[in-house]
Parts: C-alpha cells; sequence; structure tokens
C-alpha cells in the first residue's frame, strides 16, 4: 500500500497566521485524510503541526516546493507543488491509501446535508472516493435536530443509518436600531424589522437593509435554550455625490433611478452605478463608490458617436467645409481621413474657376463612409465676360467669379451714374434759375435795383457753371468706370480659369555704359 494526492488547490486568505525564522508568514498547507499519525517535512523544514477537524494543518515558510509525507508501514511520499507557496495563503489536498470506498449515509425518507471532513454531500445517496479510516460527519436540515457523529470507514462497513429526529418550532425575535430595516432570511425577504415568527433551531443567513445605513449579512445560530431574541445596530453610513454632465439633456440615472444633475445623498461604502444616455452620444456607464461623510464631485463629458470619412478630392488642396442636420461643421484642406458625429452631411463646394458641387453623405458610428469627387474646370470666355460687363457693370467679373471685384464695379458704376443723374437735374433747374435771372435783369428799368438783379445774375450763372462741371466730371468718371469694367473683364477672363498661367509682374534692372534703367513685363 501506498499514499496517494487526491487534490491540490491554493485558497488565498490570512488565518491563524504563523511566522517562520525570518519573521514572515506562513503558509498553511491542510491534509485531509482518515489516516492517523503521519509525519510532514518541507524541502524547508516545518514550523508547526496540528490535528484539527479530521485533518492536518501543517504551517510551512514562503517558498516551499515540496513536502514529504511518511507514515509506519507505507512508503515515504514526497510531492512537488506546481510553484512556490505563498506567505498567508492557504492549500489543501487530501491524503488517501490506494484503496478507496463508496459509502452511504442514509436519513430515512428525509433527505439532509451531511459533512464529511468540511466538505458537503447529500444524504440517501453515494459517496465515493473515501479511503478507511474515521471521519467526522454532521447531518443537518432545517426542522431537524442536528446529529454529530464519527463513522469508521472499511472495507465490512459501508452503510451508515440515522434517523432524524423532528425538531419544534421556538418564536424568533429579530429587532434592529433603528427599526424598519428590511430583514431577509436565508434568501427570502421576509418584511421589516422588529421582526417575529417561529423558526426551527439552527443556522440562518440573516440579511438587514436599510437606506443611509450599512447592511448586515451575518450567520445567526438560533438556539432557544440559549437565545431567542436578537438585537442588531445598524451604522450610519452615507455620502453624497455632486453630478454635473455634459450635453445638458443627458439622461443620468444612479443604480437605475433617474436623477438630475446636483448633489445626491448614497450608501457609502458600495457600489453604485451610474449611466448617462444622450441622443448622438455613446453609452456612458462607471461603477463608483464613495466615501462616509464626503462628497464626490463628477463630471460627466459624453462622448459623441462617431464615424470616419475618407476624403478624396482632385485637385488637392481644396478648402473644404461640411455641417450636419444638427448644425455642427467641419473644416480642412484636400485628401484627409477625418472624424465626424454621426449624421446627415452636406457639401457646398463653389470653388473658383470650377463648376458648383452639391452633395449629401451620411455618417454612421464606428463605420467609414467613402467620398471621392473630382471637380470640373470651367473654360472662361474673354467675349462672354465683355458681354456680361456690357450689359451690367460687374457681370463678366460675377461671371469668372471675381464676386468682389463684380460688387466694386457694380456699385461704383451705379454710384456714379446716380450722381451724375443728380447735377443733370440739378444743372437743368440751375439754367431755369439763370433764364429767370436775365430776364429778371433786361427787364429791370429801375436804375436803383440794376446791380442787385445783376449780381443775382451772375450768381445763378456761376451755380449753374459749377454744377455742370461736376456733372460733366461724374458723367466721364461714370463712363471710365464702365469702360474700364469691360476691359477689366475681358483681359483678366482667361486669368481666372485654373489651367491658365497666372498673370505675373516682372521687375528688372538694365545698365550699360550708356544708360541705367528698369524693364516692367506684365504676363497675361
Amino acid at each position: 500500500m501506498y499514499l496517494i494526492l487526491l487534490n491540490y488547490q491554493p485558497i488565498y486568505r490570512r488565518e491563524f497566521e504563523v511566522l517562520d525564522v525570518n519573521d514572515d508568514p506562513c503558509a498553511i498547507v491542510k491534509i485531509y485524510t482518515g489516516l492517523k499519525s503521519i509525519k510532514v517535512d518541507g524541502n524547508q523544514g516545518v514550523e508547526r503541526v496540528e490535528e484539527k477537524n479530521g485533518a492536518f494543518w501543517v504551517w510551512v515558510p514562503q517558498g516551499t516546493r515540496q513536502l514529504k509525507i511518511s507514515k509506519d508501514g507505507f512508503a515515504l511520499l514526497p510531492y512537488y507543488f506546481e510553484k512556490e507557496l505563498e506567505k498567508s495563503s492557504v492549500y489543501s489536498f487530501e491524503l488517501a491509501t490506494d484503496e478507496l470506498f463508496s459509502i452511504i449515509i442514509s436519513t430515512g425518507n428525509e433527505i439532509a446535508d451531511v459533512s464529511i471532513n468540511h466538505k458537503k454531500y447529500s444524504s440517501n445517496s453515494t459517496i465515493s472516493g473515501l479511503p478507511a479510516g474515521e471521519y467526522p460527519v454532521v447531518i443537518s436540515k432545517i426542522g431537524f435536530k442536528p446529529v454529530i457523529d464519527t463513522i469508521t470507514v472499511s472495507k465490512g462497513k459501508l452503510f451508515f443509518a440515522y434517523n432524524l429526529t423532528r425538531a419544534t418550532q421556538h418564536i424568533l425575535k429579530i429587532e434592529s436600531n433603528p427599526t424598519n430595516a428590511m430583514l431577509t432570511i436565508n434568501g427570502q425577504p421576509i418584511g421589516r424589522t422588529a421582526f417575529t415568527g417561529f423558526y426551527y433551531p439552527g443556522e440562518y443567513r440573516i440579511q438587514l437593509a436599510m437606506i443611509d445605513y450599512m447592511p448586515i449579512d451575518t450567520i445567526l445560530l438560533f438556539d432557544p435554550e440559549k437565545s431567542a431574541e436578537f438585537k442588531m445596530e445598524m451604522v450610519k453610513n452615507v455620502g453624497w455625490i455632486n453630478l454635473t454632465v455634459t450635453p445638458a439633456n443627458t439622461l443620468l440615472t444612479i443604480d437605475g433611478v433617474k436623477v438630475m444633475p446636483g448633489i445626491h445623498k448614497l450608501n457609502a461604502g458600495m457600489a453604485h452605478q451610474i449611466t448617462g444616455t444622450a441622443q448622438f452620444y455613446k453609452p456612458y456607464i462607471e461603477a463608483i463608490s464613495i466615501e462616509k461623510n464626503s462628497t464626490l464631485q463628477k463630471s460627466i463629458l459624453m462622448q459623441p458617436q462617431e464615424g470616419e470619412l475618407s476624403f478624396i478630392i482632385e485637385p488637392t488642396n481644396i478648402p473644404i467645409q461640411v455641417s450636419n442636420n444638427r448644425g455642427q461643421s467641419a473644416n480642412w484642406v484636400g485628401n484627409k481621413v477625418q472624424k465626424l458625429p454621426i449624421g446627415n452631411y452636406l457639401l457646398n463646394l463653389n470653388q473658383k474657376g470650377y463648376f458648383k458641387i452639391d452633395t449629401s453623405f451620411i455618417i454612421q458610428d464606428e463605420q467609414r463612409t467613402n467620398l471621392n469627387l473630382k471637380l470640373t474646370e470651367r473654360k472662361f470666355n474673354r467675349i462672354a465676360a465683355g458681354t456680361f460687363s456690357t450689359l451690367f457693370p460687374g457681370g463678366g467679373q460675377f461671371y469668372t467669379q471675381r464676386n468682389k471685384v463684380g460688387l466694386a464695379y457694380m456699385f461704383s458704376t451705379l454710384a456714379l451714374a446716380g450722381t451724375a443723374t443728380y447735377f443733370y437735374q440739378k444743372t437743368d433747374q440751375l439754367a431755369n434759375e439763370y433764364e429767370a435771372a436775365k430776364t429778371m435783369y433786361d427787364n429791370e428799368t429801375s436804375i436803383d435795383n440794376i446791380p442787385t438783379v445783376r449780381a443775382q445774375m451772375v450768381d445763378a450763372y456761376t451755380e449753374y457753371e459749377d454744377a455742370a462741371k461736376t456733372r460733366n466730371i461724374f458723367t466721364v468718371a461714370t463712363a471710365g468706370v464702365y469702360l474700364l469694367n469691360i476691359v477689366d473683364a475681358v483681359v483678366f477672363a482667361k486669368y481666372y480659369s485654373p489651367s491658365n498661367p497666372k498673370s505675373k509682374l516682372n521687375v528688372g534692372f538694365f545698365s550699360n555704359s550708356k544708360s541705367n534703367g528698369v524693364n516692367l513685363a506684365y504676363t497675361f
């Protein structure tokens, strides 16, 4: 016969701490076995060995990789761990002989919980994998008195029968301070404290919950002979959160309850979930915890739902502006992969020298939209430009998309023509006034009045002559600007076609033995 290991499992927790020679916490190895008087050694020694509830507890230094287990009549069993044992950690495995048995613990018509070496089984069913030996057994079921016994498993002893004795229900009282806490017993909501009801003796899981207080979750051992009344103190446990959010129309919830931005009171030390939803924005979810008697400042910036626009245009280096149906816009130059908020977009492209383009596209969340454009060049004709400017000042400039220049010619021509027209009317009026003054002078017979009437006639003629000069100036200016508008439209029409070379003013200097000078050249 020999020893075999059935399983090994690390369990991380701190309990029953023992220090090694270096004052570091030991690791605990729990050996569950029905065998007695085993000896354990490790590659770094053993600090302590104790037998607890049918198991051997072995404290070993951290870094231990091997245990050696021995017993009289059996071969030495060495066991190598996959990793070095860690301090303040608990490991467990089972130790058995090469002969394992299956047993049945019968409890008649009642099916109860069975604990063997702290492992859970059910009565009236086969329990396999047990080596020969003694085992502490606890049989329990609500409504019946618990059974505590020690069984000896051997080849000839595999069936164990017990009669469960029904217990009597007793009054159980559960109170809390403050009262009116929500009470749950064994996972079943019961009501609010204070509570009184009939229960069987035994262990019960008690949970108390109340707004602004720390929850209580504990195991209560109900033994009517010792105590039937239990009072639990609840601890005040609140904090606050100050919520702000952008955009302001975001729907916020805390633990599923709709809230508005501002200050809210929450249970401290507990996990709370904040959610935010808004049209055209990605959902926001965050778990938070608030410290007792403190205020958590929380600013939420919702992230917009975005997609990509793969934009290619010919020719390149064209300024681009797009806007969506929510008034959002973006600007860039030439070819680009541009991130944009989701929505329907409109592109209006009116580039000088090219035909206008109006197009629309849709940006969807986390998707790419491809948009390829090619501008068609406009061929400007000098005759057409001259004709448009002849028909209407600035018309040729508008035709070649020189809108600002066209506006300047249009307004200046109209202003000059309007002023000239005014002075034409003014001149006619002053001419009539002069003729009237001259008639009065010709008809005057009084020697005393003749100087006065002559002066009035001279003044009227002077005003007429000044107005006529101003009229002529504005008339010439109007004609000059009008003609310049036509010449400008004809000369520069092809200059604004993208495929034509641009006009250039070249300045050069020359010097020789006879003279010095400057050369000016303007290329169309």
